[in-house]
């Protein structure tokens, strides 16, 4: 197990890293990193999207750190040239913590990247995620619908895949055969057939929406829509009696019907087919304990180019214990819904620009995100900082 190190040596690995997943999860990491430098080997945490600084370790600790994550995920430990995937598992208190893992060869060593998932976590309802009430009975009425195609777009670690769990929860009875396609399976759901895309095999998401398509499914949830296969896939699926959900990484709602344009997806099929893009961020969460007042700055404002409520009052992060002297702790999500209405289905089948497109949904009440961020600033839950840091993307686009 120790890979040529002595008993004390090996000891002394085990609890340094040990100690690394531990404090991960002790500061609510969804990632820790480990990376090799030419003199030592640092380790960062991503807390709530933004990594920050742990410790340090001497270069010589380094290899043996590697050496012991890749036994625990019983990878092979003389493969230093070329990545490695792998997963591992381990309780703590009282819950089992399931760790993906990758390596990657860089110049000064191997690098380690491990995504933290909580096994034991509960799935959430839609009403529990944050989604504004507005948005949420709109985005309610159309996972109702018999067929169609149902988007949730975002980067990643943005909340995509706990909306969409939280729908086909809703959605989950002894009527209906539900199916997901996912890379990887990240919720485990009673009464629900779910497979891991499998791509060394041959098993992507085009291949196994097809079987899908062959099981008698009602509702179909796939992963990702990655190419132009599994679009045309899943929006023929959807138009022959199915109702599909599945994600794009987009910087806003409208902008999706233009990434699919951009596959080759005809605009025929996108108007017989999509339903409604969900569109969402997660967003640093001021910390209660330690906010403090702050005053609009005139390049905030200039920034921002939206009218601010009179009398609105705002928050900056301070810094204490509880919060890693970060000055937040936790996420809270925005979002944007855009409903394909008679209307948008007229702009898209004449291939309309976003900026038309963007026009017709904020006519019929779209609101965009970086509004809603603004509003959760005024409510004094995020900073100004953090509404220009998420929504900044948007806005150029």
């Amino acid at each position: 197990m120790s890979g040529g190190l002595d008993s004390s040596v090996a000891d002394s690995v085990s609890e340094i890293v040990n100690g690394i997943l531990y404090e991960g999860l002790a500061r609510r990491a969804s990632d820790i990193h480990i990376e090799s430098g030419a003199k030592s080997a640092r380790v960062r945490f991503r807390v709530d999207g933004m990594l920050l600084n742990g410790k340090t370790y001497p270069k010589h600790m380094e290899a043996a750190m590697v050496v012991r994550i890749k036994i625990l995920a019983k990878l092979d430990i003389t493969e230093t040239r070329m990545p490695q995937d792998g997963h591992l598992r381990f309780i703590y208190g009282g819950r089992q913590i399931d760790v993906r893992l990758s390596t990657l060869p860089t110049v000064h060593g191997e690098k380690v990247a491990m995504r933290l998932l909580d096994s034991n976590r509960s799935l959430r309802k839609l009403g529990e995620l944050g989604i504004d009430p507005a948005i949420l009975a709109r985005f309610s009425d159309a996972i109702k619908s018999p067929n169609g195609l149902i988007l949730v777009t975002g980067p990643t670690g943005s909340g995509k895949t706990t909306t969409l769990y939280a729908a086909l929860s809703e959605l989950n009875s002894t009527e209906r055969n539900i199916t997901t396609l996912e890379d990887p399976v990240e919720y485990v759901i009673e009464n629900i057939n779910q497979i891991e895309a499998f791509p060394k095999i041959g098993l992507t998401f085009a291949v196994g929406l097809r079987a899908i398509l062959r099981q008698d499914p009602n509702i179909i949830l796939v992963g990702e829509i990655r190419d132009v296969e599994t679009a045309e896939i899943a929006l023929q699926a959807s138009i022959t009696g199915h109702l599909v959900f599945s994600t794009l990484h987009t910087n806003d709602a409208v902008s999706s019907v233009h990434r699919l344009f951009n596959m080759n997806v005809e605009a025929f099929m996108i108007t017989a087919a999509l339903r409604g893009v969900l569109a969402q961020r997660l967003m640093r969460r001021l910390c209660a304990k330690c906010k403090r007042p702050h005053q609009l700055t005139d390049r905030e404002a200039t920034e921002l180019g939206l009218a601010v409520k009179a009398g609105a009052s705002f928050f900056e992060p301070g810094g204490c214990e509880a919060c890693f002297n970060t000055g937040y702790q936790g996420r809270l999500p925005i979002h944007e819904w855009f409903e394909v209405t008679r209307g948008v289905r007229e702009l898209v089948a004449r291939k309309a620009s976003v900026d038309e497109l963007r026009a017709a949904s904020a006519a019929g009440g779209l609101k965009s995100m970086r509004q809603t961020a603004l509003d959760r600033a005024a409510a004094g839950e995020t900073s100004l900082d953090e509404v220009l840091r998420l929504t900044r993307e948007q806005s150029e686009a």
